[in-house]
């Protein structure tokens, strides 16, 4: 069950709006974020983030842990759902952040022919930067409307819930930001302005940059994408292509997410686009328009669910589970 990214909501007896937050971290990406750190440690001069976020990957690698073990239809503890909801993503946020900054800046070398390889490879690693936990880029909301009792001996009674799920804006725009400085950046050294198109040996770094990410356990792929005309065949323009995968058979490309309540599922949500790709940010060289787009997405859903038995003193609890 580790491999989940689950949520605990404790719903309140009394009508109320819960939002959704961060579910269980996976193991493989926890692992990834830890090395990578170190990695980007050995790269750099003194950094006191890096250090500050060492420090805690060591206890958020531990919690995981415990928490982690934790089923559906167990109730987290105050900790573990503190560690859900607060630290571990306040963790992932700071680690996208840092690691950013750094691989920005790594791509900012001179333009000499000796320094254009390692150019090219630098501004390929940067595109990791877009590389986020499911979690961070998709927004969950639910609301228990009411629950309503159906008998006078309190030996049922029925919940009426609405839930929602979207690409989170603020993402979607700090992804806009950062791929335009990518572009700014790198678009010299990995677009070949003549031939109108990527270079093939930034592809091939590309390529490599998606294995690395996909053996870290990533939610995220990309591909290159070339759009033609289908009469001329003529290159209409090619992007990178930013998109959506499911998280435990890498080969799906539509993740789903499913709500429970005390134990029992009642809701799945689908995040497939009308492209079938679940594309979120495609960036494109300048020539073809503007260097960074992203894509929304949004859905919603309402519903009931009748359970048996009395109704817990404490309130009913929610949880989000992805591809279980």
């Amino acid at each position: 069950m580790k491999n989940l990214f689950l949520c605990s909501l404790v719903l309140c007896l009394f009508m109320a709006g819960c939002a959704g937050s961060s579910k269980f971290g996976d193991e493989n990406r926890i692992s990834y974020m830890n090395a990578d750190l170190l990695h980007l440690k050995s790269l750099s001069s003194e950094n006191k983030e890096i250090d500050e976020l060492l420090d805690k990957a060591n206890n958020i690698s531990k919690m995981n842990e415990r928490c982690g073990s934790i089923s559906l239809n167990e109730v987290l503890d105050p900790t573990c759902e503190r560690f859900y909801a607060i630290e571990l993503p306040e963790f992932e946020r700071s680690y996208s952040r840092v690691t950013g900054d750094i691989r920005m800046g790594r791509v900012q070398l001179e333009n000499s022919l000796k320094n254009r390889l390692g150019k090219i490879e630098a501004c390929a690693d940067a595109l990791k930067v877009f590389y986020v936990p499911i979690e961070q880029l998709i927004k969950t909301n639910v609301n228990i409307v009411d629950y309503v009792p159906l008998n006078m001996d309190g030996s049922e009674f029925k919940v009426n819930y609405e839930l929602s799920v979207e690409y989170d804006k603020d993402v979607l725009k700090w992804m806009q930001k950062n791929a335009e400085r990518w572009g700014e950046q790198c678009e010299a050294s990995v677009f070949d302005g003549q031939d109108h198109q990527f270079t093939k040996i930034f592809i091939e770094q590309v390529e490599r940059v998606n294995e690395e990410m996909r053996s870290s356990g990533a939610d995220v792929m990309v591909r290159h994408k070339i759009n033609w005309e289908s009469n001329t065949l003529r290159r209409i323009d090619e992007s990178l292509s930013f998109f959506l995968k499911h998280r435990t058979n890498w080969w799906l490309t539509n993740p789903s997410i499913s709500y429970y309540i005390n134990g029992s599922k009642v809701e799945d949500f689908y995040i497939v686009r009308e492209d079938n790709w679940n594309t979120f940010l495609e960036i494109r060289p300048e020539l073809y328009g503007r260097r960074g787009t992203t894509r929304s997405f949004a859905i919603s859903k309402s519903g009931k669910k009748v359970f048996s038995g009395e109704f817990p003193k404490d309130g009913v609890k929610g949880r989000w589970a992805w591809d279980h």
